[in-house]
């Protein structure tokens, strides 16, 4: 029953254009796949070049409410939270920050960072009692991360601290989305083709047996593992941006 609601609220985002290269994706050799998301991920540097100007913006953003005492708190969900958490950690030995000045608000906490814990994405009673915890202010830049841009956990986190006055930053693939509504500034690096489909809103997931034997239920657990192609291009969208 869950899996049918989050198809549910996927199909309301309007699906992307299905990549044709990637039809029966299933029934290719691994060389071919890799092929194909190889040529792929060559187009998630140009998407990225489109959000330019607003990542530019985003940085200003930051760095001035850091040198008035404010921090960088970045809040997400599974593989987007563990990317921000990575960032988080990274801030204070490479450049010299204090570790409470660039922290990550986690769906699922610390232990999250290791096991999935899908329930508390789905929550956006705890991502507003979450980020409550800091207590922000008014120089605190909270920046919220879903490739998808709709984790109910990130953008209730986002929307209570644009109400508590601190600036919010989205970063996701989708545009229109409610994280991206959520935000001050959104910083959008769409594609709009995609190599595969799966359960989390990629074109052309459907419930029913593939040609090579696949269930759904497989490639869906494929996908929330982090072997589809789809998920594997976005995220690599979502790390560009943060580097």
């Amino acid at each position: 029953m869950k899996k049918r609601k989050s198809q549910s609220r996927s199909s309301q985002l309007g699906a992307k254009q299905t990549n044709a290269d990637a039809s029966d994706l299933d029934l290719k050799s691994s060389f071919e796949i890799a092929h194909i998301i190889n040529a792929e991920d060559a187009k998630v540097a140009a998407a990225v070049k489109t959000a330019l100007p607003q990542i530019g913006k985003a940085i200003d953003l930051i760095a001035d409410a850091i040198a008035q005492g404010g921090r960088l708190i970045y809040v997400g969900a599974g593989t987007s939270g563990r990317i921000a958490a990575l960032d988080a950690a990274e801030c204070p030995p490479t450049f010299n920050v204090a570790p409470e000045t660039v922290q990550f608000v986690m769906a699922g906490g610390p232990k999250a960072l290791a096991t999935a814990v899908e329930a508390n994405e789905d929550s956006r009673r705890l991502g507003e009692r979450e980020i409550t915890k800091r207590k922000l202010q008014k120089h605190d830049v909270v920046v919220g991360i879903a490739a998808s841009g709709r984790t109910p956990f990130t953008v209730a986190a986002l929307e209570y601290a644009r109400r508590r006055g601190a600036k919010t930053i989205a970063v996701t693939c989708k545009r229109n989305s409610p994280l991206e509504k959520a935000a001050d500034l959104a910083i959008v690096a769409e594609l709009s083709r995609q190599p595969g489909s799966c359960s989390a809103g990629h074109a052309g997931c459907e419930r029913k047996p593939s040609r090579g034997g696949k269930s759904a239920e497989t490639s869906q657990r494929a996908c929330e593992a982090g072997n589809c192609p789809s998920c594997f291009q976005e995220t690599l969208v979502i790390l560009v941006v943060f580097n």
